[in-house]
């Protein structure tokens, strides 16, 4: 085959060389043709004035010079004849040449067209299926009436345009709330648009936005009216250190059951662990490490061990820290409390040196002060386990630091700290584009919405044909392979004359050379 398909390109190229050559070489054999016949016009003329005046003498010859005279004005008309066939036949080869030119770039605009015309609506239709999909996804979960999915639909849209995240993100959020059991749609179109601003703000992901909504309503009472306030606060403390909010987000899941389990809820419980965490990156390489040393440090405070060994050194560590907690102080500042008290009570040189440490400024020098008393005391022998010492060690140095992010994270709750973030953030060259795509994809939403009804109705009416042509088929297993076959071999067939055809053009293209070539050989005869 391969064999075949070089020899078709061979003879290819032959023709399309001898075709190039009788081309070139008729267009050059006219212009000789017409210097030809002026020159041999210019002759005539002089041999007319000669005969004239032959004649005008009565000298000898006339007859002679007359015939001569004649058979030149014989041959211009031969060259005239001869250049005016070839002149035709080029001209006509010319028309052919632009009319297949001018059919192609037709044919080309034509599909250029369909496709520039036809690719939008494709992606439209897509995405319209897409979203109408995920919303009937959440109507199910949720158990929505048409109306209701309508309404979240559109507000699921609307807060997509408006604080610049997509709509199948914010789609993606939602459906994590209703999977989460929060299944009231006026207040999951109270949700949509505060974690599509968050999101935006933070760049925190819709999921871990849903997960961390869910989180706050379960453990710490924070429902939809106060969920804005507490990404408020999360921003904020998320400015303060290397912990960023969108970092936060995948975390707040897993700590706030261990605060609702201490009996800390609400605003205060949401400040302490921003605070938190970002004083526990101060002993971590990662927020993922920080995050489980802080983790553990929780679980660590009413787990038995603990219990036990704060209890051989004569400290009910639950009762001390429900009593601080009471008093208004946090978990992790009950714990900071009890050590320092314990510490006071095992020596009073050892509270002195403690407060002595935390006074100093530099970090380094605060730090390796810390470790040098969590030694001396074997803080260690009360907790062993080395993750929650890597977050006590700058939780104790860093108290002061802790207290002030956390009284700033309360106080930025109601000051639109993700408000202020997103009109920053939408200063970006990148959100501007990506505020153009959110756009498009509305658009198309709204295009394929139209379209999808007459692309639903017009497959509901093809159904049926196809599953009564599929029981026909069953039916008659023989009619089926005899069409089969038919239409095989008139696909063989078609393939057959394409090739019959392109071979019989290779066969044609030299004889048409070669009657070229033989139409120049002519004028060439004739000019020699």
């Amino acid at each position: 085959m391969a064999n075949e398909v070089l020899v078709g390109l061979k003879i290819g190229a032959a023709v399309s060389g001898s075709l190039h050559a009788a081309f070139g070489s008729a267009k050059s054999t006219v212009q000789q043709l017409g210097r030809a016949t002026d020159g041999l016009t210019t002759r005539q003329k002089l041999m007319g004035t000669e005969l004239a005046a032959s004649i005008a003498r009565g000298g000898s010859g006339v007859e002679r010079l007359r015939r001569q005279y004649d058979q030149v004005g014989s041959t211009i008309e031969q060259l005239k004849a001869k250049q005016e066939r070839l002149n035709t036949s080029i001209a006509r080869g010319e028309t052919l040449k632009n009319r297949r030119a001018d059919l192609r770039g037709q044919a080309m605009e034509t599909i250029g067209t369909g496709v520039a015309i036809g690719a939008p609506i494709v992606q439209s239709v897509r995405t319209a299926i897409e979203f109408q999909d995920q919303t009937r996804d959440i109507a199910i979960t949720g158990n929505f009436d048409e109306a209701a999915e309508k309404g979240l639909s559109n507000r699921m849209r609307e807060s997509a345009l408006k604080w610049n995240q997509t709509q199948t993100e914010v789609a993606k959020g939602i459906g994590v709330l209703v999977s989460g059991n929060i299944s009231n749609v006026k207040e999951l179109e109270a949700y949509a648009p505060i974690m599509a601003k968050s999101a935006t703000a933070t760049r925190a992901s819709m999921d871990d936005l849903g997960k961390v909504a869910i989180a706050l309503k379960n453990n710490l009472g924070i429902s939809a009216a106060g969920f804005d306030r507490s990404m408020n606060i999360l921003a904020y403390a998320g400015k303060e250190g290397l912990f960023e909010l969108k970092d936060m987000a995948k975390w707040l899941p897993e700590l706030t059951p261990q605060f609702a389990a201490l009996g800390v809820t609400g605003e205060k419980a949401v400040a302490e662990i921003g605070a938190s965490l970002q004083v526990a990156m101060k002993g971590a390489g990662s927020t993922d490490e920080a995050a489980n040393n802080y983790k553990n440090f929780l679980t660590k405070l009413t787990a038995p061990d603990t219990l036990k060994s704060f209890k051989d050194v004569g400290i009910d560590l639950k009762e001390s820290i429900t009593n601080l907690v009471s008093t208004g102080l946090t978990p992790t500042e009950a714990m900071m409390k009890t050590i320092t008290n314990y510490m006071g009570k095992k020596s009073p040189k050892a509270a002195s040196e403690f407060q002595k440490a935390l006074s100093l400024t530099d970090d380094k020098e605060r730090e390796t002060a810390l470790n040098r008393l969590n030694e001396a005391y074997k803080l260690g022998e009360l907790f062993r386990d080395m993750q929650v010492l890597s977050y006590l060690r700058p939780a104790l140095a860093n108290q002061v630091e802790q207290a002030r992010t956390q009284k700033g994270s309360i106080g930025a709750a109601d000051k639109g700290v993700t408000d202020q973030d997103v009109v920053k953030r939408m200063g970006s060259p990148k959100e501007q584009l990506k505020l153009l795509g959110v756009n498009l994809s509305d658009i198309g939403i709204s295009v394929g919405s139209a379209l999808i009804p007459a692309l639903v109705d017009a497959t509901k009416a093809v159904v049926p044909l196809m599953a009564s042509f599929s029981t026909w088929a069953s039916e008659n297993p023989t009619i089926i392979k005899g069409v089969v076959g038919l239409v095989g071999g008139l696909l063989a067939g078609k393939l057959a004359f394409i090739g019959l055809a392109y071979g019989a053009n290779l066969v044609m293209s030299p004889f048409v050379a070669m009657s070229t070539t033989l139409k120049t050989v002519s004028a060439k005869w004739t000019l020699l």
